[in-house]
């Protein structure tokens, strides 16, 4: 009975850890701004941290 128990717990607990992770990819979706020029970027300041983090984006692939 013990064994019963513990193998739907395990079984339970397998199936939560998968379905929390099937709608994982929204978490990596970027907005896009589309095309941006240099006057355009500095003038908005939410323009300006997304043209920073990029830097910082683009800085740590390379390392």
């Amino acid at each position: 009975m013990k064994l019963k128990i513990y193998t739907i717990l395990s079984l339970v607990l397998v199936m939560m850890a998968f379905s929390s992770c099937l709608d994982a990819s929204s978490l990596m979706d970027k907005e896009d701004v589309g095309d941006l020029y240099e006057k355009d970027v500095f003038k908005d300041p939410t323009y300006a941290r997304y043209f920073v983090n990029d830097i910082y984006l683009n800085s740590a692939t390379l390392l």
